[in-house]
Order: structure tokens, then C-alpha cells, then sequence
């Protein structure tokens, strides 16, 4: 059986090497493109460069926007469900009172309805 374990530690192995290949590929690639990008950017003209740097700069502020959107719409929704909450209160509270004046009405049978 000590073939068998061979064969398990060699397949082992071999995974472990492929996703090393594989990760010192993406990295290189990765390099790669950023050099490539660097040497293309630095051969334009400085007009082109600050368009550039200026989009990375608007793109990094436009993430953050994005976020703040996301937490104000939130807060937004917690907000306007507190509000539907105190006004559900507000409504069952006025119907109760408009009910306990409805009760303690009570009419004046000596009266004829002239106030005079």
C-alpha cells in the first residue's frame, strides 16, 4: 500500500504546484499590465496624463458617493418608518379620544334646542 500513498502524495503535490503556477501567473500578468499601462500613460502628453489621473481621482469619489447613497437611503427608510409609526400612534390615539368624546356625550333632554 505504500504505492498508493506515493500516488496520493504526488497528486497532492502536483495540486499544490499547479496553484502556485497559477497564482505566480496572475501575479505576473498583473505586473504585467500595470507596466504596460505606466509606460503607455508616460508617453502621452501632460494634458492626456491629468485627463487620466482625473478620471481615477472622479472614479475613487464616485465609490465613495455611492456609499454615502446607500447610507442616506437607509437612514432615509428607517426615518420614514419611524414617522409611519408615530402617525399610526397619532391616528389610533385621536380614533380613541374621538371615541371617549362620542361616549361622554351625553345630550340635554330638558333642552328644546333653543339657546335662548
Amino acid at each position: 500500500d505504500g504505492g498508493v500513498l506515493l500516488l496520493e502524495d504526488l497528486k497532492k503535490s502536483l495540486k499544490i504546484a499547479r496553484q502556485e503556477i497559477s497564482r505566480q501567473a496572475e501575479e505576473s500578468i498583473s505586473s504585467q499590465k500595470d507596466t504596460a499601462a505606466d509606460l503607455a500613460i508616460g508617453g502621452m502628453d501632460p494634458n492626456s496624463r491629468n485627463d487620466i489621473e482625473d478620471n481615477e481621482t472622479l472614479h475613487k469619489e464616485l465609490v465613495l458617493h455611492r456609499d454615502d447613497v446607500v447610507k442616506l437611503r437607509e437612514a432615509t427608510d428607517r426615518l420614514e418608518q419611524a414617522n409611519l409609526t408615530m402617525l399610526q400612534e397619532m391616528m389610533e390615539y385621536s380614533a380613541e379620544e374621538l371615541e371617549l368624546a362620542e361616549k361622554s356625550y351625553v345630550p340635554d333632554s330638558d333642552s328644546d334646542g333653543d339657546d335662548d
